[in-house]
């Protein structure tokens, strides 16, 4: 019998709950949450045209420098630039 001075045994641990039921849970919840993301990932897009999920804006021209502007276009349009640029990017990276 328990006293002030002599106190009595350890209560008797408390059991945890169930690996099992634990494991159960987080599996549903996993089966839920995919099943949600495969919905809104199947009927979230019209999947015949993607006209509509990334429109292309037409060009900026600019107005102040509209001079330079057609200069530089007409540069960076040729092939002899478009040749250059390849080998400085290419240049760039090199493994020795």
């Amino acid at each position: 019998m328990p006293t002030k001075d002599k106190p009595g045994p350890l209560p008797e641990p408390v059991s945890a709950r169930s690996s099992s039921s634990s494991s159960k849970n987080i599996f549903i919840a996993l089966i839920v949450t995919l099943a949600l993301l495969a919905k809104c990932t199947w009927y979230g897009f019209d999947r015949g045209s993607i006209d509509n999920v990334c429109s292309q804006v037409s060009e900026l021209i600019p107005e102040k420098n509209y001079e330079l502007w057609k200069s530089l276009s007409s540069t960076y349009s040729t092939d002899s630039f478009k040749f250059k640029a390849v080998n400085w990017l290419s240049g760039a990276i090199q493994v020795p």
